[in-house]
């Protein structure tokens, strides 16, 4: 008897897993279906309405997802693929054609790498603040745009004065740290050498914040650097947004495009991450979802975590994000080569919501060719 209880319950452990080796087949042959249905559905949209009627930027996304308009993308340009769009080039379009456009055969992006590269603007909102630490109190000489100031820092860190050049002033007592613990850097002496000359050990850094206000955050700018005594040490500040103005307003969605089209270019972008970090939490940008180019930028988990806790219950990334469709998309962009949960979440959500009637079957939002390319 207990033999064939065994056997019964081995019969039983087996058909089980038989089962669910079914459904879970049976599961990803549905999902498959459903994307090869978005893929058909996008195929058709383009084809009815031709390469040449779509916008730039459903041109350069249709290229991305079915390798279609590709003619009619690098037509859009000024000569030589130097900028995008011919006539009008902005910083947003040719960054997004210099990502779209990245690795295919026979398209040199050199040039609109270069446009890129020197579409800039010193970003003069930001705070710099150089900081000067040393076990002892400690005399320094700074100079910067050939003027020199002499620096005063007592043993218990804080700043007693800041004397001989209008780049420089202690700071920090009045915004709430409790006393001068930095030295602030003037805008108009941004992007010039710094050099420091102490009477003792120090270290020396340089950090930044969005603004003077004490509820911002300090971030370090790099590593700090040891300076001996009698030693010119030198720092400087790189503080920079694309533009094509001269002015970083209104620059910021642009900035987040050519970064990331820079970056995965292997062209360093390091001069621009502290106007795009600290301008992250700026309400007005949330809209563009920064923490995902920045996730793809820096590497860091930081920007992971952040990105991650925007998405909602269902999945998406909701209706701010240029719409919870393409947001969605966007949000998972620096997830593109890994699954996680978030993935997986944002891909059954977008799969219950993809459109089943008429000629938009298989898209998205309403047969949006912009969103179900992204997607």
């Amino acid at each position: 008897m207990d033999n064939m209880k065994k056997r019964v319950i081995g019969v039983i452990v087996f058909l089980s897993i038989v089962l669910f080796a079914v459904l879970a087949s049976a599961a990803v042959e549905g999902e498959e279906a459903k994307v090869n249905q978005g893929y058909l559905c996008l195929e058709n949209k383009v084809n009815q309405s031709t390469c040449n009627l779509l916008t730039l930027e459903q041109k350069l996304f249709s290229f991305l997802a079915i390798g279609k308009c590709l003619n009619e993308s690098l037509n859009s340009a000024s000569a030589n693929l130097t900028c995008w769009p011919n006539g009008a080039c902005t910083i947003k379009d040719t960054g997004q054609a210099v990502f779209s456009l990245t690795g295919t055969e026979g398209v040199d992006l050199k040039n609109a790498i270069n446009w890129l590269k020197s579409k800039n603007a010193t970003a003069t909102d930001l705070v710099w603040l150089l900081e000067i630490d040393s076990s002892d109190s400690v005399n320094c000489t700074v100079s910067v745009d050939s003027t020199t100031a002499d620096v005063k820092i007592a043993k218990n860190k804080v700043i007693t004065s800041v004397t001989g050049s209008s780049c420089l002033s202690a700071w920090g007592g009045t915004q709430g740290y409790g006393n001068n613990y930095w030295i602030k850097v003037d805008p108009a002496c941004y992007n010039k050498p710094i050099e420091i000359k102490c009477d003792q050990n120090a270290l020396t850094a340089l950090l930044y914040k969005k603004d003077q206000s004490f509820s911002t955050p300090i971030y370090v700018s790099n590593d700090p650097q040891q300076c001996e005594a009698g030693q010119t040490c030198k720092q400087e500040i790189t503080s920079y947004c694309f533009s094509t103005s001269g002015s970083c307003d209104g620059a910021y969605e642009p900035s987040l495009w050519a970064a990331l089209a820079l970056d995965v270019n292997q062209e360093d972008v390091t001069a621009y991450l502290p106007y795009l970090i600290t301008m992250s939490d700026d309400p007005a940008n949330e809209k563009y979802l920064p923490y995902a180019f920045l996730n793809i930028i820096t590497g860091s988990q930081e920007y992971s975590n952040k990105l991650l806790n925007l998405q909602t219950s269902e999945g998406s990334f909701g209706e701010v994000f240029n719409g919870k469709y393409y947001g969605t998309a966007l949000g998972m962009l620096p997830y593109m080569s890994f699954d996680n949960d978030a993935k997986t979440k944002a891909k059954t959500f977008l799969l219950k919501n993809q459109d089943s009637a008429g000629n938009n079957n298989g898209c998205w939002n309403s047969g949006s060719v912009r969103d179900t390319e992204f997607i």
